[in-house]
């Protein structure tokens, strides 16, 4: 759990740091909705897999339409309740704090940090679908 919080924490940083580059207005939103976009990509790939590996194992789930629905539904609603928990422990508010106390070195730090966490993030879909392929690939033989 620490570990998810550190990683959070970093990305967080890494999104304040982004705007103060880029000469945009700090704004709790912003930093919230890209925290919820970050943990629906994740999130719904982990869901992927699953059904993916359920599917794989229980043939009669092939051709459920009624799964994908509930399963966008259930990612949807995570991501929702997430950024919410989020917001009611003001959690961007307090990595702000913490930032602005931050001398300049350590602000670049926390943000290539930052960076290597969210290029990960990206590129989870990629290795969740390496992943998959494999799988298949090991169970076809």
């Amino acid at each position: 759990m620490k570990a998810i919080q550190n990683c959070l924490q970093k990305i967080v940083i890494y999104k304040i740091y982004s705007l103060e580059k880029q000469k945009m207005e700090y704004n709790d939103n912003e930093v919230y909705n890209h925290i919820g976009v970050g943990f629906l990509i994740v999130f719904s790939y982990i869901v992927v897999i699953l059904l993916f590996l359920s599917v794989r194992l229980f043939n009669e789930l092939r051709n459920n339409s009624t799964l994908v629905v509930c399963v966008t539904i259930l990612c949807f609603s995570a991501k929702y309740f997430f950024v919410k928990r989020l917001k009611q422990k003001k959690y961007v508010q307090a990595i702000h704090e913490e930032y602005l106390q931050m001398d300049l070195n350590k602000r670049k730090e926390n943000y290539k940090i930052g960076l290597y966490y969210v290029i990960f993030v990206i590129l989870f879909p990629l290795f969740s679908i390496l992943a998959m392929e494999l799988i298949e690939f090991i169970t076809d033989n």
